[in-house]
């Protein structure tokens, strides 16, 4: 008989022949009888006449008994041939599990308290590129990642490493912010994000990933009246005044009216700038009375940021201005959250955007084309881009000044100034000057050709006064 074929060798078992009189033979032998099979297969022997599975007649001759035996044994090799790998495989993950499982027990554990120094979130993914984060984003990060490191102090002062949190932690946790600090939806879900990006970060098993987000629902901000606008803007001092006249009377978001650089005054006329949301660059004339405020600022102190503290305060933890300004609101009893009935948590209605609604709804009642005032603020779509062929950029800028004035005639005075000190807002439309204080108008008023030197030294700073 030729070498076994590799199924047989995993199959116990052999071929040969059996006489009339029941005893076995060779399967080589010569000598007539009846081919029969012994094997073994889970244990337990097995031993049959060989026949013909399509026929049911026996084989005449060695060669049709291997071939019958091929046909035979083959789906029992294969088989136990299969289980055999399956026990291998289950080997080999048995070794993995415990080679994760020692090299688990090895590596050192990560503090909690100690992950943002290992593994600070500076860059953030857009496809295959890596940017970098700006100041105040990863600011704003780590304060995110910071409140649950501090909650976990207080709440589990036993949980110290990162590889201890379970998800029954992080569960509380989210239950925390809602029912206990009262946190929109959408603050909520950026929190638990951002500790899951986390323990994603330190390569470790992620606790929050199965700890549902909440739905976030749109709840715009409301506008402040004519009545809390002038609480507001006359009782406001310092930087926190000037932001919030750039708020009422550039319409900007906060984070562009925080970080407004004086670079962006061009020609101390027009604010140049670009979005930081939409990166698109607005250009728009200063209202009379801002442009006041901002004169107040020494001509020499009119470099980098217009509110430099403020400005540094965002870029280190960008909350807390909307706090600074959500407590003077209600300073001057104006209630910046709101309760609704059958909700477990409050929500924020005014705030520091209540200026940017406020200017586009009276630019909106003024009549003001709702493309230019889109121009104005910044927003950007498909829709407004094809709008812009309608009309010339500079057009209608002139009737938002108007509108600020109608809706807001004490305006100057509400910031502390006498609205007879200021020019009408027309005065300071696109392609004008804003006005003088009243010193330099004295000067200029009594300036002649023996004096013209000194008030114009005086006016441009080279004395040293004003």
């Amino acid at each position: 008989m030729t070498d076994k074929p590799d199924f047989l060798k995993v199959i116990k078992g052999r071929l040969y022949k059996r006489l009339p009189g029941g005893k076995e033979i060779p399967a080589e032998s010569k000598a007539a009888g009846i081919y029969w099979v012994q094997y073994s297969t889970n244990g337990k022997r097995v031993r049959h006449r060989l026949v013909d599975p399509m026929t049911g007649a026996p084989p005449k001759n060695l060669r049709d008994a291997e071939r019958l035996l091929q046909v035979v044994v083959q789906p029992l090799a294969a088989r136990d041939e299969l289980a055999r790998l399956e026990g291998i495989r289950g080997a080999m993950k048995t070794a993995e599990e415990r080679l994760a499982d020692a090299v688990e027990a090895v590596r050192p554990r990560l503090l909690i308290a100690d992950a943002w120094a290992k593994y600070p979130c500076e860059y953030t993914l857009r496809g295959k590129f890596r940017r970098k984060l700006p100041p105040e984003s990863i600011a704003e990060l780590k304060t995110s990642w910071m409140k649950f490191v501090n909650w976990c102090a207080e709440k589990h002062s036993d949980v110290r490493c990162m590889e201890e949190v379970t998800h029954a932690i992080c569960q509380e946790y989210s239950d925390w912010l809602i029912q206990e600090m009262h946190l929109t939806a959408n603050r909520h879900n950026r929190l638990l994000a951002v500790a899951s990006i986390m323990f994603r970060a330190a390569k470790i098993t992620d606790p929050f990933t199965d700890v549902p987000r909440h739905v976030v629902q749109k709840e715009s901000h409301a506008n402040l009246s004519s009545d809390e606008l002038g609480r507001v803007c006359s009782t406001a001092t310092g930087e926190l005044r000037t932001l919030l006249a750039i708020g009422l009377y550039a319409g900007l978001r906060k984070k562009d009216a925080v970080l407004l650089k004086w670079e962006n005054i061009e020609n101390g006329q027009r604010i140049v700038k670009e979005m930081a949301k939409t990166k698109k660059t607005v250009a728009f004339p200063i209202h009379p009375v801002l442009a006041t405020i901002l004169m107040e600022t020494p001509a020499g102190n009119r470099k980098g940021y217009i509110v430099p503290g403020m400005a540094e305060q965002y870029q280190q933890n960008a909350p807390t201005i909307s706090t600074q300004v959500r407590k003077h609101f209600e300073d001057n009893d104006i209630v910046t959250i709101e309760k609704n009935e059958g909700r477990h948590r409050a929500i924020s209605r005014k705030g520091f955007h209540s200026l940017r609604h406020t200017f586009i709804t009276l630019c909106a009642q003024a009549g003001v084309p709702l493309e230019i005032v889109r121009d104005w603020v910044g927003h950007s779509s498909t829709e407004v881009t094809r709008i812009y062929r309608h009309y010339a950029p500079n057009e209608g800028h002139d009737k938002i000044l108007k509108a600020l004035d109608m809706a807001l005639p004490a305006g100057a005075a509400i910031f502390g100034h006498s609205p007879a000190a200021l020019p009408p807002a027309s005065a300071n439309a696109e392609g004008s000057r804003p006005p003088l204080p009243p010193w330099a108008q004295k000067l200029i008023t009594g300036m002649n050709a023996n004096n013209w030197q000194t008030v114009r030294a005086t006016l441009l700073g080279e004395n040293g006064s004003r």
